[in-house]
């Protein structure tokens, strides 16, 4: 990688990491509703949930219908159990997050934060897990541009590119539609956290369709983060 002035991090999946919390509230709310019905209806595991990521708990419930014989009835009530429980989970920072972020104000390196998530749930989600909006020079959501601009579109990242230049900044995401296709749309370098959705190797696989001369690594975890920007960053 080479060296950055500005650090790039997608939002959900990186910096806020709560899917496997998410995937056990949805178990808890399916186990509850087919308790509430005596059903003999199978409660949706940990490696089918991980299938259906990405889906609305709506497109879930239908699923579980469809897939699991679930009676409509079952699926409103989990419906219902789920909206009860919804919420943020305050154990979802990213290990290590605090202190990465205060390494690098040392050396001077800038962070920003590219979401598709909306303004009315970021800023009260930065709240209630103790992040500045102080450590970011620019936040950029999924509501902060007109015409609705959105990644994978490079226009997004307008507001940052109109003051560094492109080899100065690296975006870190966990997915390859969205946050790997806005690095390669707008070329700039990339680095993927595996996740739920995409593992290491498939980021790697990814990336040997996209050679255009910018950097991309994947890596497993974000306190990898530490050792790659702490040692190439100015």
């Amino acid at each position: 990688m080479l060296k950055k002035k500005l650090i790039i991090f997608d939002f959900d999946g990186v910096i806020y990491d709560a899917t496997e919390y998410q995937i056990q509230r949805i178990i808890d709310s399916a186990d509850l509703a087919l308790k509430t019905f005596k059903t003999t209806a199978k409660i949706p595991c940990r490696n089918y949930l991980k299938g259906l990521w990405g889906k609305s708990m709506t497109q879930m419930a239908k699923l579980f219908i469809d897939q699991l014989n679930w009676t409509s009835e079952e699926a409103k009530l989990f419906l219902y159990f789920e909206k009860q429980n919804s919420g943020f989970f305050e154990n979802a920072l990213a290990v290590g997050y605090h202190n990465l972020v205060e390494k690098l104000k040392s050396t001077d390196v800038k962070i920003a934060i590219c979401s598709n998530r909306y303004t009315n749930t970021f800023y009260n989600l930065l709240k209630n897990l103790q992040v500045s909006r102080d450590d970011f020079e620019f936040i950029i959501l999924g509501d902060t541009l007109k015409d609705g601009i959105k990644k994978p579109d490079k226009r997004i990242l307008d507001p940052i590119l109109l003051k560094y230049n492109k080899e100065d900044v690296v975006l870190i995401g966990d997915t390859i539609s969205s946050d790997f296709m806005t690095a390669v749309n707008a070329e700039i370098d990339f680095i993927g956290i595996s996740s739920i959705l995409h593992s290491q190797d498939d980021f790697n696989n990814k990336f040997k369709e996209h050679i255009n001369g910018n950097s991309f690594l994947a890596i497993n975890e974000f306190k990898q983060l530490n050792e790659i920007l702490l040692s190439t960053s100015k």
